[in-house]
């Protein structure tokens, strides 16, 4: 992870532009390995509109995709097959305007620290 796949012929500018953004989300997001891998893969594929949009850079639309504009988080309880009861936080994103999904990021590490 950190190592961009960009094939040697993209345009170079929009693969700085890509990076720059790649870096940023590593850096807020350090052990989110597998959200890191998954927005590498979709900035990654849009190297080609970015080279024939050089404006998208300007009105910073790599940097809108990657933040959500609303966080909500709600508890939920509930009791594992051992019968143990649970109270953990939930996560409602909402990410630009584009799409909402429930993000139960954490519910693992609560689950994971009880055992």
């Amino acid at each position: 992870m950190g190592v961009t796949t960009l094939p040697p012929t993209a345009n170079p500018r929009a693969v700085e532009y890509v990076e720059s953004v790649l870096n940023k989300v590593r850096s807020k997001n350090p052990g989110e390995v597998e959200f890191l891998q998954a927005v590498q893969e979709v900035l990654e594929t849009l190297t080609p509109p970015l080279a024939a949009h050089p404006e998208y850079e300007k009105h910073k639309i790599l940097e809108r995709l990657v933040e959500p504009e609303r966080v909500v988080m709600f508890r939920v309880p509930w009791v594992d097959d051992r019968g143990e009861v649970f109270n953990g936080p939930f996560y409602h994103l909402i990410v630009s305007r584009l799409k909402s999904f429930l993000c139960p990021v954490v519910f693992a590490v609560v689950a994971n620290q009880q055992h």
